[in-house]
């Protein structure tokens, strides 16, 4: 499932000659999650507890910040584009 944003992603399924179906077509729009308990709706992350937010927000921040630094044209000129290249998103 993609976006209308994503736009590599759809430059590579026209290269490759594939085509992209709906989903959730009746819910434009919106995030959903399909839980072993239900659908839920919205950017919050239903399995997430309110420590595991907040952590995620501070990664968030942290990983913004650094994408800032990256010339998305140009991302090898970064000093530390090898590093960064090697890295996992563990890490």
């Amino acid at each position: 499932m993609i976006g209308d944003f994503h736009t590599y992603y759809r430059e590579l399924v026209a290269e490759l000659g594939l085509t992209i179906g709906p989903s959730f077509p009746d819910l434009p729009g919106q995030s959903t999650w399909l839980m072993r308990d239900g659908r839920w709706l919205g950017e919050d992350m239903p399995w997430m507890s309110a420590d595991d937010h907040a952590i995620y927000e501070r990664l968030d921040r942290k990983f913004a910040t650094l994408a800032r630094t990256v010339d998305p044209e140009d991302p090898w000129s970064h000093p530390n584009a090898l590093a960064l290249d090697q890295m996992s998103f563990g890490e």
